[in-house]
């Protein structure tokens, strides 16, 4: 699934990385700083009301957590028709 844009507020969509029960992971760089993140693109129409509540309750817990393990939560940006939630970028790098 390629994003019907190429950004979104400051954000520019690089790659697709990843692909979940309610919608799709992208790399993307912030226009401004070059900083690279994940951006977690959820389809409004593709989720019923009532778990857009508990998906917005997860976005309040992320948040509130920090831990060296947990990918750091930066911001969400809603439009019309997405909910994009932006995380930071995390690979690992495995042995050869």
């Amino acid at each position: 699934m390629e994003p019907k844009s190429d950004r979104v507020d400051k954000y520019v969509f690089v790659e697709a990385i990843g692909k979940g029960g309610f919608g799709h992971v992208f790399k993307g760089i912030h226009a401004e700083t070059g900083e690279t993140v994940a951006i977690k693109r959820i389809g409004l129409d593709s989720i019923p009301k009532d778990q857009l509540n508990g998906i917005m309750m997860e976005i309040e817990l992320l948040k509130r957590l920090q831990h060296k393990n947990i990918v750091k939560y930066i911001t969400f940006i809603k439009t019309k028709d997405y909910l994009n939630i932006v995380l930071e970028y995390a690979f690992i790098c495995l042995p050869n």
